[in-house]
This record gives C-alpha cells, sequence and structure tokens, in this order.
C-alpha cells in the first residue's frame, strides 16, 4: 500500500515568516575584533550580503578606518642611533620605483577594517581611540614606519577629529600632513599612517562598499 504524506494546507489566517535579522545572534560588534582591533572583510560581507542596509547600520553605529593602500619607498633608522635605541621608528621615504613590490601587501591591506569603537570590558574614555605600532592602543599597525603612539581620533559631538602625536612619519588626511593640532575628518577622507592608507567611512558607506564590491 503506498502512503503519501501531505504538509499542512497554508490559509489566509497564517502569518508570513519572518526572516530573523542575522545581527542580533552576533550581539556587538566588538565581539567581532581581534586584538589589534580589526575585523574579518569576510564577516562583514556576509553580512552586508544577508541583511537590510537599516539593519547593518544599526549594528556597526560608528565609522570604519577601511584599508587601502600601502605606499612604495624605503625606511631606514635615523642618523646617530644609539644600539640601545633599536626600537625606535624607521622613517620612510616614497619612491615609486618599488610599487610594484607593494601590490600584494596593498592587496591584503583592503582587507583589514578598523571599527571605531572600544574593545569590550575596556575602562578607558569611550570617545578617544589611539594609532600606535604597540600593544595598549586601540587600532595597532605592527610596524616599523608607525611610531609607538602615532596618532589619536576623538569623537566630538557625533564629529571626528584626528591629531598626530609628532610621530616620525607623519599622519596625512588626503594627503596633506596634519599636526598634533585636531583637524575635523569627514565620510570618504583617506587617512594615512606612514605608509598605511586608510578610507574613513561612516556605517552607511561601508554598507554600499561592501554590498557593491560583492
Amino acid at each position: 500500500m503506498l502512503f503519501k504524506v501531505f504538509g499542512k494546507k497554508k490559509t489566509d489566517d497564517d502569518e508570513p515568516e519572518v526572516e530573523e535579522n542575522p545581527l542580533k545572534k552576533m550581539g556587538q560588534l566588538s565581539v567581532l575584533m581581534n586584538s589589534s582591533g580589526r575585523v574579518n572583510l569576510q564577516i562583514l560581507e556576509g553580512l552586508a550580503q544577508n541583511c537590510s542596509r537599516e539593519d547593518f547600520v544599526e549594528f556597526i553605529k560608528h565609522p570604519v578606518l577601511a584599508g587601502s593602500s600601502i605606499q612604495a619607498g624605503e625606511l631606514a633608522l635615523r642618523r646617530n642611533l644609539k644600539t640601545q635605541e633599536a626600537n625606535q621608528t624607521f622613517i620612510f621615504e616614497m619612491d615609486v620605483k618599488d610599487e610594484e613590490d607593494m601590490t600584494a601587501l596593498s592587496e591584503a591591506l583592503k582587507h583589514a577594517i578598523y571599527p571605531l569603537i572600544k574593545e569590550e570590558g575596556t575602562t578607558q574614555a569611550q570617545n578617544i581611540f589611539t594609532v600606535g605600532r604597540i600593544n595598549g592602543n586601540d587600532l595597532i599597525i605592527p610596524d616599523i614606519a608607525i611610531s609607538k603612539r602615532h596618532a589619536v581620533l576623538e569623537m566630538k559631538k557625533e564629529v571626528f577629529v584626528i591629531r598626530d602625536c609628532d610621530s616620525t612619519n607623519g599622519t596625512m588626511i588626503n594627503a596633506f600632513r596634519i599636526s598634533n593640532k585636531p583637524q575635523q575628518i569627514r565620510d570618504g577622507d583617506v587617512i594615512s599612517f606612514a605608509r598605511y592608507e586608510f578610507t574613513f567611512l561612516s556605517p552607511s558607506s561601508l554598507y554600499r562598499r561592501l554590498t557593491e564590491e560583492g
């Protein structure tokens, strides 16, 4: 004897199934950050592809620094450097002849996304973000062209400003070197720390970039 199994017949009174927002399972963005303050690009791409713009923006909440490129050039120690000062920052000088050698590194940097938020459990000020090559900074770039404490970003009344910390190789906004006086940064600005370039993106701009490039 043959039997057929039929599913429940759908009626007009049945409520449509509502897809669960995948971001609710993730909790806060800070849980995705590694010890360097970085979030895996592939995870963000997957989230952007599977949720609405509104849900993604609400989850991200704050701007990010998205890796753009690494400038070609040479690194050299400062003159008259003592042996015990070997942990000093190297001077970086741009050199277009080395551009081909930096292509792979630049492509790798494009996978770096640094949200401007603090790690969970931190007791430090929530609106100040430090950039440098050593532990203790919020955004760590372990490169000898980066100073130990290179720059500081600060959120003031929903506006982000940045200042250089008298670093060896400087901080730039759209190719203009800045000083230790705070300068406002805007959505889409290119921020350079020594030879590393990042794009300052709002959550909406990040979502647009991830969905357009995905």
